[in-house]
């Protein structure tokens, strides 16, 4: 697996690029943390790239989202190809990990998220 990443604001875009193996998940964990520990609130997956993701590397992504949760921060996967999708759909992670299909999508629903809480935010002042 090939990854490369960039910082949109709050957002860590990663791109993913190859089989997402069990063995990439090292990287992949010393990306995030290192990146979440200077205040990332949304860590989205481009995964328009990705051949295939292993088992043990499905397991990475759900104990990874687990742990972002706890910090406040955002895992989103977007461009998920048909048969990472029917994978996902397999082994049941289609109703636990978010996904989106694509990045304009979830740009706007980010642009969304911090509009209405601005709103909260405004109404509390």
């Amino acid at each position: 697996m090939q990854l490369y990443w960039k910082r949109d604001g709050g957002i860590l875009l990663l791109q993913l690029t190859g089989v997402l193996a069990t063995a990439d998940t090292a990287l992949l964990d010393s990306t995030i943390k290192a990146q979440t520990a200077s205040g990332i609130q949304e860590v989205w997956l481009d995964c328009d790239a990705l051949e295939s993701v292993s088992t043990g590397a499905l397991e990475y992504l759900t104990l990874c989202q687990h742990c972002l949760q706890e910090e406040g921060i955002h895992l989103l996967l977007v461009h998920l190809s048909h048969d990472i999708i029917s994978l996902f759909k397999q082994v049941q992670l289609d109703a636990t990990l978010p996904v989106m299909s694509t990045l304009e999508m979830a740009y706007a629903s980010y642009r969304s998220k911090l509009q209405r809480q601005q709103h909260l935010y405004d109404r509390t002042r």
